[in-house]
């Protein structure tokens, strides 16, 4: 697993390291982190860009008959 990151907003509204809140509050206790899962508009984004790229493949293939 590769080291990455981990920023928490705080209730005074700033961002503190996960691993410094994690260290200050919790004691005796593992935390897993789980990837984060993608927003539909991102999967939404993503089809738009290939249907847009399958109809311009489809159109340069018919230009050339």
């Amino acid at each position: 697993m590769a080291n990455s990151l981990g920023f928490i907003s705080t209730e005074s509204g700033g961002v503190q390291n996960l691993d410094d809140y994690l260290t200050g509050y919790v004691e005796g206790c593992m935390v897993t982190l789980l990837s984060a899962v993608p927003e539909p508009a991102s999967y939404a984004l993503m089809g738009m860009g290939l249907l847009l790229v399958a109809g311009r493949a489809r159109r340069w293939s018919r230009s050339g008959d």
